[in-house]
């Protein structure tokens, strides 16, 4: 509602003073978004994407800005590549280019990072920060740690309902609990034997997030696994099997 994809049944909000319900000309040319599905056509280039949104935008130095998001954003060897040819980790990086261009004041950013791996997912974060200075960005995400990587403060909606709201430190304090473990195994065939380790190792490990050979799990503050309990068990593991 916020950046106008869907109209609100009642209410308003203001951004930058004007209404979402009146002025969506007037925000919408400082607002920058990113849709959590790629809204693009299959058939243009990277650059070309890039270019339209730039013209559009009305930017002057496009060809520059065009060079510097692509630089920001890695994606140099995909430049010529149609947009139906990209991986998904690669369409969301060129979804987030075009919400960045023409440096917006304030940018609406819906799970920016969605497929991608870890390295990918910590580049994008770089290209995020790297224009937050002096700009407003609302961003949602299932990751905490992106949350953190990025915001200063976070709302967490539980069943669509608002259930805490405010800084990473005070949240940590007050519903923290738990450890954060991120393994990367040396090959594709060792993935199920790893997971089969930690659920030996925590039976209350849950599996947060997993990409090829990266895992990351939870441990609960409930199981009586410690931290040099982990590591010792990580350590032996790993000499066990020279994975």
């Amino acid at each position: 509602m916020l950046s106008g994809s869907e109209t609100p049944t009642g209410g308003t909000a203001l951004v930058f003073g004007s209404s979402i319900a009146t002025g969506l000309e007037t925000i919408h040319k400082n607002m920058g978004f990113c849709p959590q599905s790629d809204a693009m056509s299959p058939f243009l280039t990277v650059t070309e994407v890039f270019d339209f949104f730039g013209n559009l935008r009305g930017i002057t130095n496009l060809q520059q800005v065009t060079e510097l998001l692509i630089t920001m954003l890695r994606l140099d060897t995909h430049r010529f590549k149609e947009f139906k040819m990209l991986s998904g980790g690669n369409k969301r990086k060129v979804s987030l280019g075009v919400a960045l261009l023409g440096g917006p004041s304030v940018m609406f950013l819906d799970e920016p990072s969605t497929g991608m791996d870890p390295q990918a997912r910590r580049s994008m974060w770089t290209a995020i920060k790297s224009i937050l200075p002096g700009r407003s960005a609302v961003l949602t995400t299932h990751l905490m740690d992106e949350a953190e990587a990025l915001c200063n403060r976070i709302a967490i909606l539980v069943n669509g309902q608002l259930a805490a709201v405010g800084s990473v430190p005070h949240l940590k304090t007050k519903f923290g609990g738990g450890m954060l473990l991120e393994l990367v195994c040396s090959s594709l065939d060792k993935v199920d034997a790893i997971k089969a380790f930690i659920l030996e190792l925590c039976p209350e490990a849950v599996l947060l997030d997993f990409h090829r050979t990266s895992l990351r799990y939870n441990l609960p503050s409930s199981s009586d696994v410690t931290l040099a309990k982990a590591f010792r068990s990580l350590q032996a593991s790993k000499l066990k099997e020279g994975s």
